[in-house]
Formats: structure tokens, C-alpha cells, sequence
């Protein structure tokens, strides 16, 4: 009898515990998130090359002396662009940027009418520029804001160089 009761109970414990574990919720193991594919953080360099064109006018305040000078010139610009941008949140970049490069246009006029040598010269310029945007994985949409210096002269000499009186 001892054997029937031993034999029942350990039966009883074998079918209610194997429902009891058909009923338990499966534990997944829990993954991280996936890293980001695109990550616009970090310094950047790079460079530029292109053709500049220059349209210039010009004349004296009374229009007696030199008249009116209008030409245009073109000439090679290139130089290095360099900045830094750093993504927070999951879509927002903000980043500065800075450039410096040659520009070199050029032109000399001689109006042997009026007895007059314009050189107008646009040597370098350089920007220094921030940024807020915008990312969509590989697409950035920004708006920058910032400052330039170009370094221009305008030269108004006689023929044989000497200084305009």
C-alpha cells in the first residue's frame, strides 16, 4: 500500500510540475541595441579646387578723371576645409567648420584715354562657420551661419606704374 501511495504521489508530481513549466513564459536573453549605422561625430579634413570669376566696376566719385571701368577676370582658387561635428541625441548634429585657401583673381586695366592703370587683386579667403542639423542615417540636412575675410586691393596707378594724381 505504502508502494501504490509513494508510486501516486510521485506521479501526481511528475504531471502537475511538467504543466507547470508548459505554462511558464520563455526568457529570451536580451540583446543590446543595435549600434548605430551612421555616426556624423568626429574631425573631418579636406580640400578644394575650382575656377573663381570676378565682374568688377568701377568709377571715380565725379566720373572726370578715370571714367568708368568694367571687366571681367577669372582665375584658379584652392585651398584646405577642416571641422569637427558631433551627433547627439539619435538624429542631431552640431559641428563647426572653418576653410582657408587661395583665390586668385586678377585683372589689369589700362584706359590710355584717360591716362590710368586699375589692377583690382582678390588673393585669399577664408570662413569660419557653425552648424545644426539634422540626420536620416546617411543624409544630413543643416543650416550653417558664419563669417568670411577676403583679402582684395584695388590698385588705380599712371601707365608706367607710378602713383594716380
Amino acid at each position: 500500500m505504502k508502494n501504490i501511495l509513494l508510486a501516486t504521489a510521485a506521479a501526481f508530481a511528475l504531471v502537475t510540475s511538467a504543466a507547470s513549466a508548459a505554462d511558464m513564459p520563455i526568457k529570451m536573453p536580451v540583446k543590446a541595441a543595435p549600434a548605430a549605422l551612421w555616426d556624423w561625430t568626429g574631425f573631418y579634413l579636406g580640400g578644394y579646387a575650382g575656377v573663381g570669376v570676378q565682374r568688377s566696376h568701377g568709377q571715380d566719385s565725379t566720373g572726370a578723371v578715370i571714367g568708368e571701368l568694367d571687366y571681367t577676370g577669372s582665375g584658379f582658387s584652392g585651398g584646405i576645409t577642416a571641422g569637427y561635428n558631433y551627433q547627439f541625441g539619435r538624429n542631431w548634429v552640431a559641428g563647426i567648420e572653418g576653410d582657408f585657401g587661395h583665390l586668385g583673381l586678377g585683372r589689369e586695366v589700362t584706359d590710355w584715354n584717360d591716362f590710368a592703370n586699375y589692377d583690382s587683386k582678390t588673393s585669399w579667403v577664408g570662413t569660419l562657420r557653425g552648424r545644426i542639423g539634422h540626420t536620416n542615417g546617411p543624409t544630413l540636412s543643416y543650416l550653417t551661419g558664419g563669417v568670411a575675410w577676403v583679402r582684395f586691393e584695388d590698385i588705380l596707378t599712371e601707365p608706367d606704374g607710378s602713383p594716380f594724381l
